[in-house]
């Protein structure tokens, strides 16, 4: 988008178009993945539609709720109400000059709450019709089926493996053994079978999560594409009613 011109954009607004906001975070991600891994994977998605007129895809905001990594270097975070108010004044932008669809783009699990709430509110008071779209969320019954388990997606199995998909001269192959001996097979620290801290620090000394030996293109291949496929399918329902709306 910010390689546009006004015009540029005026002319896809009046053709009602669906907005699409990436939003990742700046954490850890172990030993081998780099701190931006939820950024790049969020954007990824998104750069699929920079080429449609149909649609408009904003700068990504990188900075998302992170603070029970803060324990480890180059973290970078904000509060949930500091995302909510942000996020909230860029799509109340879109929603003044005419754009009224809107779907975040999400790389990163800790955003999806506060996100969720602020797309309730943006419907419930100004009309705005926002949808929080986060790629293993909306793939879940899949990567389940594929798996056998749910991974606890954080520098572990599936998301190495999307990072070697999208960006594999970032991920450092000689440190994903050691990163998995020094993380935790879980996301979370449990007693009783339930969930008693999320502080990562005190789960897993790499800061990674699950099996991240297991990766590889091939597996991350396959999940980007049902997902990219996912979000294709409601990018264009969002345009049919958008479509309907204009009839």
């Amino acid at each position: 988008m910010f390689k546009e011109t006004w015009e540029t954009i005026q002319k896809k607004i009046s053709a009602n178009p669906v907005a699409l906001l990436p939003i990742g975070s700046i954490e850890q991600h172990g030993y081998h993945a780099p701190l931006g891994t939820d950024l790049i994977i969020a954007e990824a998605f998104a750069s699929n539609f920079m080429k449609d007129e149909r649609t408009i895809v904003l700068p990504a905001i990188p900075i998302g709720v992170s603070d029970y990594h803060r324990h480890f270097s180059g973290t970078l975070w904000v509060s949930e109400n500091t995302l909510r108010q942000y996020v909230g004044e860029v799509i109340e932008t879109l929603k003044w000059q005419g754009v009224s669809q809107t779907i975040i783009v999400n790389g990163h699990g800790g955003n999806n709450e506060p996100l969720k709430e602020l797309a309730k509110n943006l419907k419930k008071d100004l009309d705005v019709d926002v949808v929080v779209w986060t790629w293993f969320k909306a793939i879940e019954p899949e990567i389940i089926d594929f798996f056998t388990y749910l991974p606890p997606l954080h520098a572990d199995e599936l998301e190495t493996s999307m990072l070697l998909t999208i960006k594999p001269d970032l991920v450092r192959l000689d440190r994903i053994k050691e990163t998995e001996i020094d993380g935790s097979p879980a996301w979370g620290e449990f007693l009783h079978n339930t969930l008693y801290s999320t502080v990562v620090k005190e789960f897993s000394k790499s800061g990674s999560t699950g099996k991240p030996t297991l990766a590889s293109a091939e597996i991350g291949k396959k999940f980007y594409e049902l997902a990219l496929a996912n979000l294709s399918d409601l990018v264009g329902d969002l345009l049919s009613i958008n479509q309907k709306k204009d009839e």
